[in-house]
């Protein structure tokens, strides 16, 4: 660490260690890939299944709508942003059966 307990600008905080700044983000990459395809597993047995329920909670709390945006902001998976497109789907084909349009016009 450099004057003042400053560290120098090329290293940055990973984890318990600093590592030099150009080595980070490829390092949090391979965090990200080591964990990804067991993410929701790990998930399942922390909080004992209950944030699938969260998640449905959360997509029936938003009540997707036909023509409904949404943008998923580090969703980690995705299954968050799966579960709405699949809601906003269900929508749309539920609008279309009674006859009306599948999204307002712009």
């Amino acid at each position: 660490q450099g004057e003042a307990g400053h560290r120098p600008a090329a290293s940055v905080d990973f984890g318990f260690k600093e590592v030099p700044r150009s080595d980070k983000q490829s390092m949090v990459e391979q965090v990200f890939t080591s964990v990804a395809s067991s993410y929701d597993i790990m998930n399942d047995l922390m909080s004992g299944g209950m944030h699938r329920l969260w998640k449905d909670r959360l997509v029936e709390t938003l009540r997707p709508f036909p023509g409904h945006q949404h943008l998923d902001v580090a969703g980690g998976t995705g299954d968050v942003a799966f579960r709405v497109l699949r809601a906003i789907r269900r929508a749309e084909l539920e609008a279309r059966m009674r006859g009306r349009p599948a999204a307002p016009a712009a």
